[in-house]
């Protein structure tokens, strides 16, 4: 009997998301590295790399861990420097699919999770604790009972991510939500409001874009005057 038969599937959730456009999806980190969780585990770098090589993007994206629900695929996944980095492009056909993307481009807090199955896992080593940081609602793990339960995973089968409610690992994140609109569908909308023949639905959808132009706008200004107050604006930064 194999690791994986003698282990369940565990998951883990995460959050956060912003507006893009291209094809319909979202992307982020499922995971980010030595951040305990509330379930006292955290990844350490290295701890997806063997099962993305066997599996690569072959891994289902589903609604809420649901294998009678998926609603995507990942057309990129990869370790980085801050966690495991996914790009994951969903089906709007599906009734699932088309109801997450009408709730994250109104900016409904849903988040990311992700199913998996541990291979290997320890204590931290003395020269890790360090390194270590914390997501919310994690205080029982920062005491010193606590601190003795924590776990690093140092290898993960990664089965399956998810949409959905409540995270896990709140400094992982969907960093874009993307809209599925393209130059030529846009290119379609304008040619049909100059020539009068833009129908309600059209102009709800131009109404749409509208709103997620405006959303990102402010966002950029909030950016700025951020970056302005830190004295980090071009020209204005100094050793």
């Amino acid at each position: 009997m194999s690791r994986l038969d003698q282990k369940p599937m565990e998951t883990r959730d995460m959050t956060e998301i912003r507006e893009l456009e291209t094809a319909a999806g979202f992307d982020g980190h499922a995971s980010t590295w030595w951040t305990v969780d509330t379930y006292g585990t955290a990844w350490k770098p290295g701890a997806f790399q063997k099962s993305i090589d066997q599996r690569g993007t072959r891994v289902p994206v589903l609604w809420s861990h649901d294998p009678t629900k998926p609603i995507g695929k990942l057309s990129q996944l990869r370790e980085d420097s801050h966690g495991l980095r996914f790009t994951a492009n969903i089906v709007e056909k599906t009734q699932a699919g088309a109801e997450i993307m009408a709730l994250l481009r109104e900016d409904v807090p849903l988040g990311m999770s992700f199913g998996f199955k541990t291979l290997q896992e320890r204590a931290p080593k003395e020269s890790e604790w360090a390194r270590l940081k914390y997501a919310d609602d994690t205080d029982y793990f920062q005491s010193d009972e606590g601190k003795h339960r924590i776990r690093i995973k140092t290898e993960t089968a990664l089965w399956e991510v998810s949409a959905t409610t409540f995270p896990a690992n709140t400094a992982a994140a969907i960093t874009a939500v993307r809209t599925g609109m393209n130059v030529l569908t846009l290119q379609s909308m304008i040619d049909a409001v100059r020539s009068g023949n833009a129908d309600p639905q059209l102009m709800e959808q131009i109404a749409e874009l509208a709103k997620i132009w405006k959303q990102r706008r402010q966002r950029d200004r909030n950016i700025e005057v951020a970056l302005a107050e830190g004295g980090l604006l071009l020209g204005r930064w100094s050793a």
